[in-house]
């Protein structure tokens, strides 16, 4: 099982989160996926620099991130393409922000 996300099209995939000693994989056409490995050996296997941590729980895809919300008195969201809003831990805030200014090619494909 050693790779199996890469081998599935990380530019597919919106985000993963993490629950328990499992990963559950959103994709693009919104089918998810549970696998029996930790999201840190998710994120390892992954070495992908279009996936940015936002909190301990979430692995996001940088090109589905179509906003970083900061709403008064709390830490801050991302809100992704499909219009889901994650939690930004405050530790992550400013990494997030410096990310998004960065140039990323868009590769989005809707196969899953």
């Amino acid at each position: 099982m050693k790779n199996y996300v890469k081998a599935n099209y990380s530019e597919n995939i919106i985000r993963i989160q993490a629950s328990s000693n499992y990963s559950v994989i959103w994709y693009v056409c919104g089918k998810k996926e549970v696998v029996s490995k930790q999201l840190e050996v998710v994120q390892n296997e992954l070495h992908d620099r279009h996936f940015i941590r936002v909190h301990r729980s979430h692995l996001v895809n940088i090109n589905y991130i179509s906003m970083v919300l900061t709403p008064a008195n709390k830490t801050g969201l991302v809100e992704l393409q499909n219009g889901e809003q994650i939690a930004i831990s405050r530790r992550k805030h400013k990494v997030i922000k410096m990310a998004m200014k960065q140039p990323f090619p868009k590769v989005v494909k809707e196969a899953c």
